[in-house]
Parts: structure tokens; C-alpha cells; sequence
């Protein structure tokens, strides 16, 4: 059962805490394209944003569009991504991407996890970051905000549980702020190693804490 009493108070207290401490990107910025948004979701897989911050301008500069990725030589377009490492690796899944795509990219969920080599975090981030879409997502820094919060509550679900647990969570009529704000407070907060607990603003309420 969604402890939704729980969730609603964690919403309340995760937008308090964002304000005026939500990070800046280029692929968060009001202008950024869909594409640009897909692309820096794809780099950010076992990357830290810092790194990708780094990359992005300079690959966009290079492959602006998809049309522009479309055919690329692999070895250059690893050489421009090799700061981000799996740089072989990631240049094939792009590349794989811009042959399988007629035209654009999909705009749903659905149409981007059906792409080779995206996920379903990846697709739910760019839908929700890119189009303000309200869908929720959960990776390994995610899970870890919200497996410390429920405790068991979480641990039991499965992924479906886990996705349906997240989307109560989001559904506050502003999911892109919602998301980015969770992202940064696992980042600042609610860290893998040695979190915050003295100043987190859900300690009250946290199962992890104190144990």
C-alpha cells in the first residue's frame, strides 16, 4: 500500500529545500532541445554531471542535431566524447540511435525505450526534463533517496511497485521541478557515502535514520 501521507509530506519538504538550490546545466536550461536533453540524459549513465557539463558543448558544437549524428565516423565522435569514458561503446549506441530513427526522436516514453540502448530512465527523464511531461523516474540515486525515506516500504515493491510508489510522489503539478529537486538532494544531501543527516529536512520521518 503507497503511504501516500508520507510521500506528500516529502513533496512539501523536497520543493522547500530546492529553493534557490537547484543546480544549472545546459541541457536544464529553458532553451535546451529535446535533443540536446536526450543526448545529455544518454551521457550522464555512470557519468557525473560535472563531466557531461564539460563534454556537451563541445559535442553539440560538432553533431548540433540528429540529422548531424546521422552517419558520423565513429572514431571521431568517440574522440570528441572520450572525457565521459566507454567512449567506444557510447558512439555506437549513438550512432545506433540516429539509424534507427525516421525523422526525429519519439516523444513518448514509449517511443524512446523502443530505440536501441535506452532505458527507461533515460526516456522518463528526457520526456519529463524536455517537455515537462509528468513522469516519474527512478534510477540508483532515486532509489537510494527513496529506499532510505520507506525503508521496507520501498525494498518490498518491485520495479513496478517501486515506478507507481515514485509517481505518487510526483504528482504535484510540477514534475519537472519535482525531479530535478530530487536529483540535487540525493546529490547534496542524501549522498551514497556519509549523508547529511544532521541537516536533511526529512530526518523527522526517514527510516534510515538512526539505524
Amino acid at each position: 500500500m503507497i503511504d501516500t501521507d508520507t510521500l506528500g509530506w516529502f513533496r512539501s519538504r523536497l520543493h522547500r529545500w530546492s529553493e534557490g538550490r537547484l543546480r544549472s546545466f545546459p541541457w536544464r536550461e529553458p532553451d535546451a532541445t529535446f535533443y540536446e536533453v536526450f543526448v545529455a540524459e544518454m551521457f550522464l549513465r555512470r557519468t557525473r554531471a560535472d563531466v557531461v557539463a564539460g563534454v556537451l558543448p563541445r559535442f553539440l558544437g560538432r553533431y548540433p542535431t540528429l540529422a548531424d549524428l546521422r552517419g558520423a565516423d565513429p572514431e571521431a565522435l568517440a574522440d570528441v566524447i572520450r572525457p565521459l569514458g566507454l567512449q567506444n561503446r557510447r558512439s555506437r549506441a549513438l550512432l545506433a540511435i540516429a539509424d534507427a530513427v525516421d525523422g526525429g526522436l519519439p516523444r513518448s516514453v514509449e517511443g524512446l525505450v523502443a530505440l536501441p540502448g535506452v532505458g527507461p530512465y533515460v526516456a522518463a527523464a528526457t520526456m519529463c526534463f524536455a517537455t515537462g511531461a509528468a513522469e516519474p523516474i527512478v534510477d540508483r540515486n532515486v532509489e537510494r533517496v527513496y529506499g532510505r525515506l520507506l525503508g521496507s516500504r520501498w525494498t518490498a515493491a518491485d520495479d513496478a511497485g517501486r515506478r507507481a510508489l515514485a509517481a505518487a510522489a510526483l504528482d504535484d503539478g510540477s514534475p519537472r521541478r519535482h525531479n530535478l529537486a530530487l536529483l540535487d538532494f540525493a546529490a547534496a544531501v542524501c549522498t551514497a557515502r556519509d549523508p547529511d543527516c544532521m541537516r536533511c529536512p526529512m530526518a523527522t520521518r526517514c527510516a534510515a535514520v538512526g539505524t
